[in-house]
């Protein structure tokens, strides 16, 4: 019977280890990384981490163990950890365009978006034709308020990729923030044609429509991003508000009490029900919900 490779690895490994110090073997650290390599495939992240230490320490230099320990880390949630790796790993080889991906990916996980960003950049000087990168970019720029940039960063992707729906989908949103939702509901309408299961797409399209005055057809989309999305108390929200301009109080009436069924301490939720109930005549629910609504 033979012994398993995962165990040969650990004895052999064990055996390299004078009294004192470290035995450098980098033909026993490539083994450990590989052998990393196939447990992080498996989806056995915490054992991909052990190969990869255990490579690093009988071979320091070892950068695509720093990378690769860096991603299982991230899946683990170590963003922290994960971000060290990368980092190591960049001050190894500085043109490694997809470690600043990485990198980029976790600080954004983190919160630090214009980290992120200048992440993203330096990986997009190194390598032009990562268009993931371009989509992670855009994403972050929204999140700073830089609309215009997600919108460039948006269209690159899909100049690159003119099938993804999701960065349809995000341009279609920093349209709709920069105010051009005819544009928007466009963007929105492609991402559903590419996946017609695209809950947010709905959802995003029924807003672009509500703001175009485009009611009913506002109505359906969130309708639609419900029944594929059925928890979203936003979409309460937005049907109930746009049931209101239909003149549709009981509608109304019913989509914010859902809203609020979902997340009692959506205050602005209460407010919106205790307008509707004072134009239904139900004065005393219509104060009760003035009451809870700051």
């Amino acid at each position: 019977m033979s012994i398993p490779r995962a165990t040969l690895l650990a004895l052999l490994f064990a055996l390299s280890m004078p009294a004192f110090g470290l035995a450098s073997d980098p033909i026993l650290a490539e083994g450990f990384l590989h052998s990393g390599v196939a447990k992080g495939r498996s989806g056995n992240y915490q054992g991909a981490i052990t190969d990869y230490t255990h490579a690093l320490f009988l071979n320091p230099k070892l950068i695509e163990a720093y990378y690769n320990r860096g991603i299982a880390k991230w899946r683990l949630g170590d963003h922290q950890g994960a971000a060290a790796d990368y980092t190591e790993a960049i001050s190894q080889k500085p043109t490694f365009a997809e470690a600043y991906f990485g990198r980029g990916v976790v600080k954004g996980l983190l919160g630090d978006h214009h980290g992120a960003i200048n992440d993203y950049t330096q990986s997009l000087t190194l390598n032009p034709g990562l268009i993931d990168t371009y989509y992670n970019r855009a994403v972050s720029e929204g999140l700073i308020g830089d609309h215009l940039a997600a919108l460039a960063d948006y269209t690159q992707v899909i100049t690159l990729k003119p099938n993804d729906a999701r960065a349809y989908l995000g341009r279609g949103l920093a349209k709709g923030v920069l105010g051009d939702h005819q544009g928007s509901l466009a963007d929105y309408s492609q991402a559903l044609s590419l996946k017609p299961t695209f809950a947010e797409a709905y959802i995003g399209r029924g807003f672009a429509n509500e703001q175009l005055g485009y009611y009913q057809a506002a109505v359906a989309d969130y309708t639609q991003g419900l029944s594929l999305k059925p928890n979203d108390t936003d979409t309460y929200i937005g049907r109930g508000r746009t049931k209101e301009k239909l003149g549709d109080h009981q509608g109304a009436l019913t989509d914010y009490t859902q809203a609020i069924t979902l997340n009692p301490n959506l205050t602005n939720s209460y407010c919106l029900r205790s307008n509707v109930r004072a134009l239904m005549g139900d004065h005393k629910g219509a104060a009760d919900d003035k009451a809870r609504c700051k």
